[in-house]
């Protein structure tokens, strides 16, 4: 995937997102990942193909010992060479759009992976998994990195990622390179249930739009549920996305229409939400709209 290394390919997929002032639960688990990136990236270049397994198991001990003052020097350093390439940038937080934000000023800012480049490195990890072939070392490690940091449902649908399973299975017997990498584990015993709390969350609701579950658990998400307060009554669909769209660009968003598995979409900053109407009450009923995300 051309000009970036594995580890700023993954830390600009896994920060996409995240907030930039905040060391939040998710940027933790990320950032584990951008350290792991850089062990798979050394062991590719410098390792055997059959010391593999020993040299990552010596290693992720080092990772689990790191620090939280660890992990942000390490997240200073990732970032400040994508700022520098123009492959990232710090964009307002769509969370500060929420009606609840907004009125009490908060500012929020988050990490945006340039689109362009999202795409190509997104669409090229797809494409060569789903499709009949050889797979490369650095897209299994991709794949991995992306399945240990909960990203996968962020690239792939509920049957994608019954595909890639599979291919999965097939990778660990075809190669003993890929079985070091695929059944290797870097998080913690803790951070690994939840993990599989999250995964679970979402195996369990499979409905695309994931209506209430990211506003019962925005902790363990890079996206919740958003309300902005725009007057929508007797507006039809079309009036509610586009009005929802001036506003999020007026804020520093860039935004545009997508059709996705047939319906109408708004796609926010590299991630897709549904505009459904929506009222909140306060002291007086506000009619408004709520941007629920969508996954693939």
């Amino acid at each position: 995937m051309g000009e970036y290394s594995l580890t700023e390919q993954f830390a600009l997929i896994a920060l996409d997102g995240q907030s930039s002032k905040r060391f939040t639960a998710s940027k933790k688990v990320a950032m584990r990942g951008v350290a792991m990136a850089g062990v798979l990236e050394k062991a590719l270049a410098e390792v055997a193909r059959d010391q593999v397994s020993m040299y990552l198991k010596k290693n992720i001990q080092e990772i689990r010992k790191k620090k939280k003052k660890d992990y942000l020097l390490l997240e200073q350093e990732v970032v400040r060479g994508l700022l520098e390439q123009n492959a990232l940038s710090k964009e307002p937080d769509l969370l500060g759009c929420d009606i609840n934000y907004q009125t009490a000023g908060v500012s929020m800012w988050e990490y945006k992976c340039r689109e362009e480049v999202y795409i190509r490195i997104t669409e090229g990890v797809r494409a060569e998994i789903l499709e009949p072939g050889e797979v490369c070392a650095e897209t299994v490690c991709l794949l991995y990195l992306f399945r240990e940091c909960g990203c996968m449902h962020d690239l792939f649908s509920i049957k994608e990622q019954e595909h890639v399973a599979q291919r999965f299975v097939e990778l660990r017997v075809q190669d003993v390179l890929y079985r070091a990498i695929l059944e290797t584990e870097f998080h913690s015993g803790i951070q690994n249930a939840c993990a599989a709390f999250v995964w679970q969350k979402h195996k369990l609701f499979r409905n695309p739009y994931l209506q209430g579950v990211a506003l019962a658990f925005p902790f363990f998400d890079r996206r919740s549920a958003i309300f902005i307060d725009t007057i929508v009554l007797g507006a039809d669909v079309s009036d509610r996305r586009a009005a929802v769209m001036r506003f999020l660009r007026e804020k520093g968003h860039s935004c545009e229409e997508a059709l996705l598995d047939g319906g109408y979409l708004i796609k926010i900053d590299n991630r897709y939400y549904k505009a459904c109407p929506y009222a909140k009450s306060y002291r007086v009923p506000v009619q408004g709209v709520e941007l629920r995300p969508v996954y693939r």
